[in-house]
């Protein structure tokens, strides 16, 4: 993240998006990656949905699309940072459920291997 995009971000986003570097969502377990993809989520759905709210108020008062193009660009900002940063814990949390369904599979296959009977010595 670039330096106007961290002026961009408060104190408390600014950590939250750190956290969703490859290095800080390695370690994490399914439960903490749900509960920081719903922290972010709530972020991503809070700026995209303010863009659209700022854009739309622009669009009324000043009668024209065009004068909405640079009028909230700090919010579009912030919108896709969270955005991108939502599109890593699901990739990583995505990552780690493929991991846990193959691990399952291999184990039921290991279950299900028929048990060869111990051969009568003559």
């Amino acid at each position: 993240m670039d330096a106007h995009t961290r002026s961009l971000l408060t104190k408390a986003e600014a950590e939250l998006i750190d956290s969703t570097t490859p290095a800080a969502l390695a370690p994490l377990t399914h439960s903490e990656l749900v509960a920081l993809s719903h922290r972010v989520r709530k972020g991503a759905d809070k700026y995209r949905d303010l863009y659209r709210r700022q854009g739309s108020a622009t669009v009324r008062k000043a009668h024209s699309r065009a004068a909405t193009s640079g009028a909230n660009s700090g919010t579009a900002e912030k919108a896709t940072v969270f955005a991108d940063a939502l599109s890593r814990v699901s990739a990583r949390l995505a990552k780690l459920d493929r991991e846990d369904a193959a691990q399952m599979r291999a184990e039921r296959a290991a279950a299900e291997k028929p048990k060869k009977p111990k051969s009568a010595k003559r």
